[in-house]
């Protein structure tokens, strides 16, 4: 049974890092087609592409209540795409980045890091209102990245 478990594991591995390579390539060409830099297209598409499953593992941990794993998931994932995705990129090959990440992206994610932390801190809980909030928020970001950053 291990076995079959762990032969599973590696084939969806396999398939996975190969869907992978599809998708960025895709992604890379959309953003040559419509002329917006790759750093939009990492920004919107890939970056909802990517987070898509754990969309679905935080609506099904809502609908069986169970908060710490919605929590967990994000924070989590937060930290590892920050601390293990860029580490080992950067181990692979330096990662170079413009102004626009230093000056845009890195303050948009502080501010809405500290939003988080506020709402958690001062509610002990995230709401429909705060929910509604902070999709609000996304749905700004995207005006703004798409009308007047670039």
């Amino acid at each position: 049974m291990i076995l079959i478990n762990l032969v599973i594991l590696f084939a969806s591995l396999a398939l996975l890092i190969k869907s992978s390579d599809y998708f960025v390539k895709a992604a890379s060409s959309i953003a040559q087609r419509l002329g917006v830099s790759e750093f939009i297209i990492g920004l919107t598409i890939v970056a909802v592409g990517t987070s898509l499953p754990e969309l679905a593992s935080s609506i099904t941990a809502s609908f069986l209540r169970q908060d710490e794993i919605i929590i967990g998931n994000i924070v989590g994932s937060n930290i590892a795409n920050i601390l293990l995705i860029l580490g080992v990129s950067a181990i692979i090959r330096p990662v170079t980045f413009g102004l626009e990440v230093l000056y845009f992206a890195v303050p948009v994610l502080i501010f809405i890091s500290i939003v988080l932390l506020l709402l958690m801190k001062n509610y002990k809980q995230i709401t429909r209102t705060h929910g509604l909030i902070l999709v609000a928020f996304y749905a700004l970001f995207l005006l703004i990245l798409t009308q007047f950053v670039y």
